[in-house]
């Protein structure tokens, strides 16, 4: 089963410079426990990721490259909610402030998990209407 969300917006920033750090933090993560369960994520897979572009494709999240091989853009992939939470605070240290990227739920909950400070948050979304 699971929940299922979409993307419905995103600005998210990674340097070149700092993508192998965050890479070793992805590893160190599922390092933990080769035989740990991920939502939707095969630990072994990512462990013998060449890069940080396939192990973040293995937590179904694709990634956009400029010319300086900055990411300049992440989609998600899939259609159901795993750990990313896990994932996105072992690499909020090496994501520009103000990043997010934007999310909304099957019961119609929109919540962004936003990056600033070295952290990741879950912020949901309030309407209101006047």
């Amino acid at each position: 089963m699971g929940y299922c969300m979409t993307q419905t917006d995103s600005r998210f920033f990674i340097e070149s410079s700092k993508q192998d750090e965050a890479f070793e933090a992805v590893k160190k993560l599922m390092e933990k426990d080769e035989d740990s369960q991920f939502s939707w994520v095969n630990t072994k897979t990512v462990l013998k990721a060449q890069n940080f572009r396939d192990a973040l494709a293995e937590w179904r999240y694709y990634v956009e490259f400029d010319e300086k091989y900055d990411i300049v853009d992440i989609q998600f992939s899939g259609d159901k909610l795993g750990d990313e939470h896990l994932m996105f605070d072992a690499i909020a240290p090496y994501v520009k402030d103000g990043s997010y990227i934007q999310m909304c739920g099957e019961e119609g909950d929109v919540w962004r998990w936003t990056f600033n400070n070295g952290e990741c948050k879950e912020i949901e979304a309030n309407f209101t209407f006047e």
